[in-house]
């Protein structure tokens, strides 16, 4: 039996490799995933190398896609810093929006799921609290 720090190491691992609510959708598509990254850092603009990192990605892969999302008008070009040329989402174009409410929605359906599921294992008489992790013995 693992201990408490074992326990929470394992949580946070599992945490780690939840998809994104866009590719959660789509069964983990590279190209959703990297709309999802798009969505959740829709504030900052990011070369193609750091968004291939971060999505876990070839930057092949994300270079195709570029001009792809690029001429749906959701990607942005914003600067070139060095070499590198930095993008982000386009918040002005029609999609974009629509997207953000799409991954919000999603993402309050998995937890509401997570929660009841949750909430299905405790074991009665105990209290369950959204804001606390269930105790594990």
């Amino acid at each position: 039996m693992g201990t408490s720090e074992d326990i929470q190491k394992e949580e946070d691992e599992e945490e780690e490799k939840q998809p994104g609510s866009i590719s959660w959708l789509i069964d983990g598509n590279s190209a959703a995933r990297f709309l999802d990254f798009l969505v959740e850092q829709r504030e900052f603009d990011y070369s193609e190398a750091d968004i291939a990192e971060a999505v876990g990605v070839s930057a092949k892969t994300i270079y195709r896609e570029i001009p792809r999302l690029e001429s749906l008008g959701l990607l942005l070009h914003t600067r070139k810093v060095g070499r590198a040329k930095m993008y982000r989402l386009n918040m002005n174009s029609k999609i974009a929006p629509l997207l953000v409410k799409l991954a919000y929605e999603i993402g309050s359906v998995r937890i509401e799921n997570i929660l009841k599921e949750q909430k299905a294992k405790q074991p009665e008489g105990q209290k369950f609290s959204v804001l606390e992790r269930p105790l594990r013995r």
